[in-house]
């Protein structure tokens, strides 16, 4: 088992691998102690019912929140339920009303009782998100049940408690993906796009005397992002061993699951949520992946130890280890600070998407509707008939409606 960080007194939600390759998290007490019955719920509920490492941690996160909430309002949980005591009205309304601050704000407004001494209104306490109290209330929620059954507590009194939890959260906002806005910034503009890829070529350019390895990969990155439409995950899932370069048959790479792979090093495992699949890849893309990984990634001689595609760079404890989420989000992050724009990774896959759905109406014969779904759903992973290829294209669908209804206007008579 490999745990990381220092504790410092206070409860932390802690990612950690088995020796078996298996990715868990748990919730770590004040004296850096696994937390009893948060863990044992966890195992239970999440670990044994195989939902994602993304998932336990949220669920902890949400029980350490309730423990923050609990030692401010001097609540010592596991005795009020073993007393046959659950929370009053009066806690959970305050439990429910600090499920909007920041974890980390929370320990600071246990000392302003006296606001006009620190000279701090609870205004100028940052808020979450509606969606984050959801969470939180729920997870809470359906924690404390389980404590309360195992501690034996009323089973009336309990459910009561359990319930005006629940109702507590706030109502959540739906269809927030249709709004218009975001639809049209989901795709980039051909404008922003360009502009990207200048960015990283001319961040190659600029390095001829240095080593260039970080600016090829990142390019490389970023094009696999955009024209291949693959994930964070995907990608950084990808393998040396899965790029088939036949100049005959057609180059192709694998999209494989490898979780808890005992080959990857990194705590925090990046996943391949969709499905398996092999994309075709043009001879342009296919000898860019072959050049990285026969002058570049061979350089970084610890590569040689895992299969994985991309790697990092920089010589030190990470050189040449399978490179991390956070490290590809520091690239966009970069990025967005050199061209003045805010890109985000995710975006490329709906490029990718908005670029296929034009494809496919510039064909000279049309491909019926289900055939153009179906081969949009094998690209991108997606279940036949899921639905989730909607979700995509819908900046396309609303270019299309709005230039018939411009066409539309135009033919109409006075």
């Amino acid at each position: 088992m490999v745990l990381c960080n220092v504790y410092g007194g206070v409860m932390l939600v802690k990612e950690f691998k088995h020796s078996q390759g298996e990715r868990s998290v748990l919730l770590l007490d004040e004296s850096g102690m696994p937390h009893f019955y948060a863990n044992l719920y966890c195992t239970i509920h999440i670990r044994n019912t195989s939902q994602s490492v993304s998932t336990m941690k949220n669920i902890l996160s949400a029980i350490r929140f309730g423990y923050q909430c609990f030692d401010k309002y001097n609540i010592d949980i596991e005795a009020r339920f073993l007393n046959k005591n659950v929370l009053t009205v009066q806690e959970i309304e305050s439990i429910a009303g600090d499920s909007g601050i920041p974890s980390a704000a929370l320990s600071k407004v246990i000392h302003l009782s006296n606001t006009k001494e620190y000279g701090i209104s609870s205004k100028s306490v940052a808020k979450v998100s509606t969606d984050t109290k959801y969470t939180r209330l729920t997870y809470i929620a359906n924690f404390l049940e389980w404590l309360a059954g195992y501690l034996n507590a009323p089973s009336f009194e309990t459910n009561k408690m359990v319930k005006a939890l629940r109702v507590r959260r706030p109502k959540r906002k739906r269809n927030q993906s249709d709004s218009v806005n975001e639809l049209n910034h989901k795709a980039l503009p051909e404008s922003q796009l360009t502009l990207a890829y200048n960015a990283l070529k001319t961040s190659i350019s600029n390095n001829v005397e240095k080593d260039n390895a970080v600016h090829i990969r990142n390019i490389l990155i970023f094009k696999l992002l955009h024209k291949l439409g693959l994930r964070k995950g995907e990608l950084l899932s990808l393998r040396v061993d899965g790029l088939n370069y036949d100049s005959i048959k057609g180059h192709s790479l694998k999209i494989r699951r490898f979780h808890d792979s005992k080959l990857d090093s990194r705590n925090k495992q990046p996943l391949v949520k969709t499905l398996e699949r092999d994309l075709p890849l043009s001879n342009e893309l296919a000898e860019e992946i072959n050049q990285y990984v026969l002058t570049i990634r061979s350089k970084a001689k610890p590569s040689k130890k895992h299969p994985y595609l991309f790697v990092t760079h920089k010589k030190g404890k990470y050189w040449g280890a399978p490179l991390s989420i956070a490290s590809v989000d520091l690239i966009f992050t970069q990025l967005n600070e050199l061209i003045g724009e805010k890109i985000h990774p995710h975006q490329l896959r709906h490029t990718f998407n908005y670029e296929l759905s034009k494809l496919f109406d510039k064909a000279e014969v049309p491909f019926p509707e289900q055939q153009q779904e179906d081969m949009r759903s094998y690209l991108n992973g997606w279940k036949t008939g899921s639905g989730t290829a909607a979700v995509y294209n819908k900046r396309f669908i609303q270019e299309k409606a709005e230039s018939a209804l411009l066409s539309l206007q135009k033919s109409g008579k006075n």
